[in-house]
């Protein structure tokens, strides 16, 4: 588009580095303040799709608003219910963690291709039966999820993407209600049952706690924008 106005043209040609920025903190920028995002990737040429859990199914559908359809459902994952859903889109993978309908016995996480072939059995725990709230740490590759055993005694783990080398990052936490990870920063976020929103590095140090009283549920991170959505307990949507 061609520029009209001239003047507003030679001003900012004549911007040199000497110059302060508006904003005062940006003026004390040093080289080991920089930090270099990567590009976010570019949009699938394929369909693009949103998948949930919905009772004891997997399910998706067009971000196009076309009807919804079953990627996994009963009976291939038994009276299970469905509690946590995270898409690989890089590797073409859908992990989903479920808990046991009658809240009695083991809890999994599976992966399923995105078309919902290839169903496969990656981490079951008889000690804390119900692993939930996935989240994935794509720079990494590494699957985070908080894992539901007795009352004061969850934690947050991570495992690999194939399933192995599950260890606990955070532990004696209570509850926790939704987690996100954000990889350009290095950290994890979660809220628990008391209404905390809490955040620490990817390996678990450095705990602390970002608010209380919001009791937020499905967080979601804009890595680029540096921002953190959730939605809240009495929010209807």
């Amino acid at each position: 588009m061609p520029v009209t106005d001239r003047s507003a043209a030679r001003r900012s040609a004549n911007v040199s580095s000497s110059q302060p920025d508006p904003k005062p903190a940006n003026n004390n920028i040093t080289l080991a303040d920089v930090r270099v995002f990567a590009a976010p990737p570019p949009a699938p040429a394929t369909a693009r799709y949103l998948y949930w859990g919905d009772g004891n199914s997997l399910r998706r559908m067009r971000t196009d608003g076309s009807p919804a359809e079953t990627v996994v459902g009963y009976p291939t994952v038994g009276s299970e219910i469905i509690q946590g859903v995270a898409v690989d889109s890089v590797n073409g993978h859908v992990y989903f963690a479920s808990r046991p309908n009658a809240l009695a016995g083991n809890g999994y996480i599976r992966r399923v291709n995105l078309d919902g072939s290839g169903l496969l059995t990656i981490y079951t725990d008889d000690t804390a039966a119900w692993p939930m709230q996935l989240t994935l740490d794509s720079v990494n590759n590494q699957l985070y999820f908080a894992d539901y055993g007795a009352a004061g005694d969850d934690s947050i783990k991570r495992m690999n993407l194939d399933g192995s080398g599950a260890t606990a990052v955070i532990s004696n936490i209570t509850r926790p209600t939704a987690l996100a990870v954000n990889s350009l920063r290095g950290e994890i976020y979660w809220s628990d049952s008391s209404g905390q929103l809490l955040r620490a590095d990817l390996n678990g140090a450095n705990p602390q706690a970002i608010t209380s009283g919001v009791y937020a549920f499905e967080l979601t991170v804009d890595a680029y924008a540096d921002l953190l959505y959730f939605r809240t307990k009495t929010d209807a949507s």
